[in-house]
């Protein structure tokens, strides 16, 4: 019987040339050519895997992971290629960093590019507690070859006993697992936008048990930002006001001054949300603005230091899945 090699891009001894790299906080693009190193086969796989899931469509190849770094330039964790419902619970997708591949359920079988697979449930041990996780396996076309891609289930209910067996009872899975927000978006740092005026064409709450809750901010043109700092503290409050304009296709303006270097040589900005339209003058040079916008700062550091090769990652999520992670994707 021809031996069968099961690829988790998750494991530990995956995408270990991406820790010898410099990294800006929050999250950065990863592209194939980026994991290119001769001690590794990474990017053969994952190359494999994109191009048997695109089935010939054409995908972005530098933007196929996505790497979540801490304020000191540290990976914190990488976000592989993972199952999720679209936008509204309806469909299902595979992403891969800004990639979306469509994925079909025909009872317990699931269709992708040139792929077939399954749910499965798999034990996982965090500390002193094991979790059932569920995954995807595809199985490659030519036989010999079975990726394991993560799945992200809706909340912690979802685990992978329950979604195993609703899956092979034929029953639609999508409602259950986490939208795939934000895909094929720019992310990039409050501080990297010029400063003006922008158009908001969605807010996303997310709540998570440590960390409280995270927002991700689409604006017009393809880029987005994570809420932090001051505009976390406007969101708070006002959150339901903002979700309800946009919903009744009213505008919401995200307004971004005074971009400067603070105390602590972190690179800092005014940053505050309107119920309106954005004006077309450059309302930075009237006097107002400060005052309207004082104390909501919003810091970003530019430094970044790579992480050794061979230290550990942050604890990840209770459950293998991430649904507690506040990335929206």
């Amino acid at each position: 019987m021809p031996e069968v090699i099961v690829v988790n891009f998750d494991d530990d001894d995956k995408f270990g040339v991406l820790y010898a790299k410099d990294y800006v906080p929050g999250y950065n693009e990863i592209g194939i050519s980026d994991l290119s190193d001769e001690d590794f086969d990474d990017d053969v796989l994952l190359l494999t895997c994109l191009e048997l899931l695109a089935n010939g469509t054409k995908y972005d190849t530098e933007k196929v992971l996505s790497v979540k770094a801490t304020d000191s330039g540290i990976i914190d964790r990488i976000y592989t290629p993972a199952l999720f419902s679209t936008e509204g619970g309806e469909g299902l997708v595979i992403r891969a960093g800004a990639n979306l591949f469509p994925v079909t359920q025909n009872g317990r079988t699931f269709t992708c590019g040139e792929m077939q697979g399954e749910i499965e449930s798999y034990s996982v041990k965090y500390g002193d507690k094991e979790y059932k996780v569920p995954r995807i396996d595809f199985v490659a076309p030519k036989g010999g070859l079975i990726f394991s891609l993560r799945v992200f289930g809706k909340d912690e209910t979802v685990n992978g006993d329950s979604l195993k067996h609703r899956a092979r009872a034929g029953g639609a899975i999508a409602g259950y697992l986490r939208e795939a927000k934000g895909g094929n978006y720019q992310v990039v740092k409050p501080t990297e936008l010029p400063e003006g005026e922008y158009l908001v064409t969605g807010i996303d709450q997310k709540e998570h048990p440590e960390y409280g809750t995270g927002y991700f901010v689409a604006l017009d043109g393809g880029k987005a930002l994570y809420a932090n700092f001051g505009m976390k503290k406007q969101l708070k409050s006002s959150f339901n006001s903002f979700s309800n304009c946009l919903k009744g296709g009213r505008p919401v303006t995200l307004i971004i001054a005074n971009i400067r270097e603070g105390n602590n040589k972190k690179m800092t900005c005014d940053a505050v949300f309107r119920n309106r339209a954005p004006h077309t003058s450059n309302m930075f040079k009237q006097g107002f603005v400060a005052k309207e916008l004082h104390g909501a700062a919003v810091d970003s550091t530019e430094t970044s230091r790579p992480k050794e090769k061979g230290m550990k990652s942050a604890e990840p999520d209770k459950t293998e899945g991430g649904q507690y992670d506040p990335l929206p994707f």
